[in-house]
C-alpha cells in the first residue's frame, strides 16, 4: 500500500514461474520426482489484480525487447510500476540470469 504513495520512479520486477521452480537452482534430489511432488506448487496466477488493488502501474512484457522498453518507461513514471515477467516452468533459473544481465546493462 505504501508504494502507491510514491512520487518518484520505483520498479518492482516479479519473476512469475508459476511456483516452486527456484528449487531447480538448489541441490534437491532428483529421484522419485521429489521436486515435482513436494516443492513445485503451480498456482496459475498473475499479479495484474494485485497491481490494480493498490492502484499501481502494471505491465507484463513478453520478450527482452518489450522488457527493455517497459522498464525504460517505468523509470520515467512518477510512482511504482510492477513488471511481471512470466517464464516457462523449469526455465526460470536461466531466465533470471539473462534478465539480471539485461537490467545491469540499462542506464537510468
Amino acid at each position: 500500500a505504501l508504494l502507491r504513495e510514491l512520487t518518484t520512479p520505483f520498479v518492482l520486477i516479479i519473476i512469475n514461474n508459476d511456483g516452486g521452480n527456484i528449487f531447480h537452482m538448489l541441490p534437491v534430489p532428483e529421484q522419485n520426482q521429489i521436486r515435482e511432488r513436494f516443492y513445485q506448487l503451480p498456482h496459475g496466477l498473475d499479479f495484474r489484480a494485485s497491481a490494480e488493488q493498490f492502484r499501481l502501474a502494471y505491465a507484463a512484457p513478453t520478450d527482452a525487447i518489450s522488457f527493455r522498453q517497459t522498464y525504460q518507461h517505468a523509470l520515467s513514471y512518477p510512482g511504482a510500476t510492477i513488471l511481471e515477467c512470466k517464464v516457462a516452468t523449469g526455465a526460470a533459473a536461466d531466465w533470471l540470469k539473462n534478465v539480471a544481465l539485461q537490467v545491469r546493462s540499462l542506464t537510468a
